[in-house]
C-alpha cells in the first residue's frame, strides 16, 4: 500500500493549525469589538514581543531535533531530555533581556506589565518545541495539529471568561501563557507515554552539541522572527497603539493562508531529509512539484484577498479597522513570496546549506530593519508592509540564487509563473461576484475555479501526489534526467 505521508501529515497540521489560527482570529474580532483599539494594541505588542524573544529560548533545536532523529530514531531521548534542560536556562536568559529591552525602550508602565506577564510563555513554549519536533520526527503529525488547536481553544475560552468578567488586559496575557502551560504539559506526558524508551538523560556534552550544532538553526530563526516581527517593534516606538492594532489585524489575515503552506513545508522536511539521505533521485522531481503545488495554494489566495479584502476586515472586525486595508493588501505580495521562502530554506537546510541561508536572511533582515527605521517614522504602519515585501524579496532571490545550480531560474518560473497567470486570468470574476456575494461565497468559489482550471490544463495532477510519497511502499517515478545529474552532483 502507498503512503502517502506528506498529503496525511499536511492534512494533520493544516488542520489543527487553521483551526488554532482561525480561533485566535476569531478571538482577536470580539477583542476589537469590545475593547478600544489601544487596548488590543497594546496586547498585540505584548505577545509579539514574547514571540521575539521565544527565538532565544527555543535556540533552533526544532529543527536540529527534527532533521537529526528523523534520520535515527535511537537520538530522541537523548536530544529530547537535554534540550530541555537548555531550555528552561536559555528562557531565563531570554526574560532577562526582554527586562532590559522594556527598560530602556519603552516607558509605558502597563505595557511593561503585559509583556512581564506573558514572559512565562517562553518556557513552556520552548518545552513544547522539543515535544513537537519528536512528532514530526516520528511522523506523528496529528498530535502536534490536534494539542496546536486544543491549546488555542484553551486560551480563547480563558480569554473570553476573562473579558466578560473583569475586562483586565493583565488576566488576558496570563491565560496566555497559561495555555502554553497545559499544551505543553500534554505534549510532554504523549511523548513519554508513546515512547517508553525515551528515558531521562542529562549530559553536558550532549547539551553542548545541541548548542554548537543548533546554533545555525538559532541564527536563521532569529533573523527570520526579527524579519517578521521587527515592524511591529518600530510601529510600537513610532506610531499609535491604534496603528498597532492596524497592522497586527492585516498580518493575522495574511497569516490564515500561510499556514498552510508552512503545513505543506513542515510536512515535507523530514521527507525531503529521508530521500536525500538515501541518495533518492527522486529528491529534486519532489522539491519541483513542492513549487508548483505552493504556487497552486498561493496565488488564488492573493488575488482573492486583495480583491476582497475590504469585506474581509469590516465583516469580522469592527469598520474602523479598514485603516488596515491598505498594509493588507501590500502584505499579501509579500505573501506569495513566503509560501516559496520556507520551502526553499528547508531545500537548503537539507543539503546542509545551513550557512547560505544564515547569509541570505542576513541579509534581509538588514534590509527590512533598514527600510522600517527609514519609512515607518515617515509612512506609519503603509511603510512597515512596504519594508516587508523588499525585504521579503531580497529572500526570495537569495534563495532562487542559491539553488540555481540544482534548480536553474527558468526551471524554478517554469513551476510558478503558471498557477500566477491563470490565478490572475479568473480574478476579474472574484472582482465582479464581490458585489453579487458574501465575501466568503465569492472566495470558495474562485479557489474552486482555480483549482479546476489547474487541473483542466494538466497544471497539477492527482497522481502527482504519489511523488510526495516516502518509504518503503511509495509508487516510483522516473526522474528526469537532469534530476538525476542534479542528485549526483
Amino acid at each position: 500500500m502507498t503512503t502517502n505521508r506528506v498529503v496525511r501529515n499536511t492534512l494533520a497540521l493544516f488542520t489543527g493549525q487553521t483551526g488554532a489560527q482561525l480561533l485566535a482570529l476569531a478571538f482577536m474580532a470580539y477583542l476589537t469589538k469590545t475593547l478600544p483599539e489601544n487596548d488590543v494594541g497594546s496586547l498585540s505588542f505584548a505577545f509579539t514581543f514574547v514571540v521575539l524573544l521565544n527565538v532565544l529560548s527555543e535556540f533552533g533545536m526544532w529543527t536540529l531535533i527534527v532533521r537529526d532523529v528523523a534520520r535515527n530514531l535511537t537520538l530522541a531521548a537523548d536530544y529530547f531530555w537535554n534540550s530541555l534542560v537548555l531550555k528552561t536556562l536559555l528562557a531565563v536568559l531570554a526574560a532577562l533581556l526582554g527586562w532590559l529591552v522594556l527598560a530602556l525602550f519603552y516607558p509605558a508602565h502597563d505595557l511593561r506589565v503585559l509583556c512581564w506577564i506573558a514572559m512565562a510563555w517562553l518556557l513552556f513554549n520552548a518545552w513544547y518545541f522539543s515535544a513537537a519536533a519528536l512528532f514530526r520526527a516520528f511522523q506523528e503529525h496529528h498530535l502536534d495539529g490536534v494539542l496546536s488547536f486544543s491549546g488555542k481553544l484553551v486560551y480563547v475560552l480563558g480569554g473570553l471568561v476573562v473579558l466578560i468578567t473583569v475586562r483586565d488586559l493583565r488576566w488576558v496575557a496570563a491565560a496566555f501563557t497559561l495555555a502554553m502551560g497545559a499544551q505543553c504539559l500534554v505534549a510532554i506526558v504523549l511523548v513519554v507515554r508513546r515512547h517508553p524508551a525515551l528515558r531521562f538523560t542529562c549530559s553536558l556534552s550532549r547539551q553542548y552539541f545541541l548548542l554548537c550544532h543548533a546554533f545555525l538553526f538559532f541564527a536563521i530563526n532569529a533573523f527570520t522572527t526579527l524579519h517578521l516581527k521587527f515592524a511591529l517593534m518600530v510601529i510600537g516606538k513610532f506610531c499609535t497603539r491604534a496603528e498597532i492594532a492596524y497592522f497586527n489585524i492585516a498580518s493575522m489575515l495574511v497569516l490564515v493562508p500561510i499556514v498552510l503552506a508552512n503545513a505543506f513545508v513542515q510536512s515535507m522536511y523530514p521527507v525531503l531529509s529521508e530521500c536525500h539521505a538515501q541518495g533518492d533521485a527522486e529528491f529534486w522531481p519532489k522539491v519541483k512539484l513542492g513549487m508548483r503545488w505552493l504556487a497552486a495554494l498561493a496565488f488564488p489566495v492573493i488575488f482573492f484577498m486583495s480583491i476582497d479584502g475590504g469585506r474581509m476586515i469590516t465583516g469580522v472586525f469592527k469598520r474602523e479597522y479598514v485603516a488596515g486595508l491598505v498594509p493588507l493588501q501590500i502584505l499579501l505580495w509579500g505573501l506569495g513570496l513566503e509560501f516559496f521562502n520556507p520551502f526553499s530554506g528547508h531545500v537548503l537546510y537539507v543539503l546542509n546549506r545551513q550557512k547560505t541561508v544564515i547569509v541570505i536572511t542576513a541579509a534581509s533582515v538588514v534590509t527590512n530593519i533598514i527600510a522600517n527605521l527609514i519609512l515607518v517614522p515617515r509612512y506609519g504602519i503603509i511603510g512597515a508592509s512596504c519594508a516587508m515585501v523588499i525585504s521579503l524579496s531580497v529572500m526570495f532571490w537569495g534563495y532562487a540564487l542559491a539553488l540555481r545550480r540544482w534548480l536553474p531560474l527558468t526551471h524554478l518560473f517554469g513551476r510558478i509563473l503558471p498557477p500566477l497567470l491563470v490565478a490572475g486570468a479568473l480574478a476579474p470574476l472574484a472582482w465582479w461576484l464581490r458585489a453579487h456575494v458574501p465575501f466568503v461565497v465569492n472566495g470558495a468559489l474562485y479557489c474552486l475555479l482555480c483549482a479546476a482550471a489547474y487541473f483542466g490544463l494538466g497544471l497539477l495532477r492527482w497522481q502527482d501526489l504519489h511523488m510526495f510519497a516516502a518509504g518503503r511502499g511509495a509508487r516510483p517515478v522516473a526522474p528526469d534526467a537532469d534530476d538525476i545529474t542534479a542528485v549526483n552532483e
